[in-house]
């Protein structure tokens, strides 16, 4: 019915139930459906409860919604609020701009702002503001947190009265036993499960970071990365069962676990495995080599090689840059010249750094290291 008569200032509201609206003052176009909904409102409008003693007890606000037993009973001051579900919201007070949905779903919350809290005893967030907590018992009985994500079943649900804040824990039981901390990020099942107090630690995958407890700053990235490590900080383990050296360990970078036998770059053609490093001129543990049967002028990627010729050699000007070093090995059965190209200065170390061309012997070594474009060293064990 229109609740006009015996209200004080009321009028255009609909209500249907046994006391709905009962004592009504002050407020306009709400809707009140159930035993006792909106019975005490005093003041404000455009409010909607249905259900046995929603918005029972609502004060001053209004465009507020609140559909199931007892939701948002005592509302004394918030405003903009959606509670839906059987004594959702039942104890908000001053809060404002909050949604919740499922059964119990935000019953913590009392004066927190812009939080939203899905699914069965998702408590909500009892003080803080900005906090997204989807899933049963998820965020668990967080006080006075702001600006946290917990998305999963009890996830996070041992969050404790320490405002945390910044933390986005997103699988089944992911920062389970998270009580205080702030910045963590934890998703995939179980992952952080052990947490109790730290702050900037990141674990992604199934249960990565799984037995980590009151510590700091670490990145676990992949199934069962860094599960392992117990106290560790500052660490980094990237990959599939990637693990630190031992579970008290810090400062240290992992990448991949003991089935890797290869790593690469194909970018820059760096790869390592347990035969050496090597990238794109060949192994660095041993010194790349070149056979030149005719004559030969060096070129730019001969840098770091070792020549093997059967003949003469010319080093060019303005090829080669500061610390560039060859290697010239003569094969030849008789003596060879190394050229000093034209613009070039190729002084002998051997020779009171006079410059010029230099005839080494047969089956003789020389070394050349440049110390500008235009400027080389030329030492050799025998010079003819």
């Amino acid at each position: 019915m229109d609740k006009t008569s015996g209200s004080l200032g009321a009028s255009h509201n609909l209500c249907i139930g046994k006391k709905a609206g009962n004592d009504i003052q002050d407020a306009d176009h709400c809707i009140l459906i159930g035993d006792q909904a909106g019975s005490l409102i005093q003041g404000g409008s455009d409010n909607i409860f249905i259900g046995e003693e929603a918005g029972k007890v609502v004060v001053g606000h209004g465009t507020n919604v609140g559909i199931g037993r007892r939701a948002m009973y005592q509302l004394t001051g918030g405003a903009n609020n959606c509670a839906v579900g059987s004594t959702s919201g039942t104890s908000l007070t001053l809060g404002e701009h909050n949604t919740f949905l499922g059964t119990s779903s935000g019953t913590q919350t009392t004066t927190g702002d812009h939080n939203i809290a899905i699914g069965s005893a998702c408590y909500g967030e009892t003080t803080g503001n900005y906090n997204i907590q989807m899933g049963n018992k998820a965020g668990g009985f967080s006080q006075g947190s702001s600006y946290n994500v917990c998305i999963g079943f009890e996830t996070a649900k041992n969050h404790g009265n320490y405002n945390n804040e910044k933390n986005t824990v997103i699988g089944y039981q992911a920062g389970y036993k998270l009580f205080r901390g702030d910045s963590n990020v934890a998703i995939g099942t179980e992952s952080l499960w052990s947490v109790f107090d730290g702050d900037n630690n990141v674990a992604i995958g199934d249960k990565a970071g799984y037995n980590l407890k009151d510590t700091h700053n670490n990145t676990f990235v992949g199934h069962d990365a860094g599960s392992t490590s117990v106290s560790g900080a500052n660490l980094t383990c990237l990959g599939y069962g990637a693990e630190p050296t031992s579970t008290t360990v810090t400062n240290e970078v992992t990448i991949g676990n003991s089935s890797v036998t290869k790593f690469r770059v194909p970018g820059v053609s760096l790869e390592a495995t347990s035969s050496g490093v090597s990238d794109a001129k060949g192994n660095l543990r041993s010194v790349p080599t070149r056979n030149e049967t005719s004559a030969y002028t060096l070129v730019a990627s001969d840098a770091g090689k070792c020549i093997n010729a059967d003949n003469g050699v010319t080093v060019p000007n303005g090829v080669f840059a500061a610390g560039d070093v060859i290697t010239i090995i003569n094969m030849a059965t008789s003596n060879k010249t190394i050229t000093q190209g034209s613009g070039l200065t190729m002084r002998n170390v051997g020779d009171d750094g006079n410059y010029g061309n230099v005839t080494v012997k047969k089956y003789a070594m020389c070394t050349l290291i440049f110390t500008a474009s235009s400027v080389c060293f030329f030492s050799t064990t025998a010079k003819a």
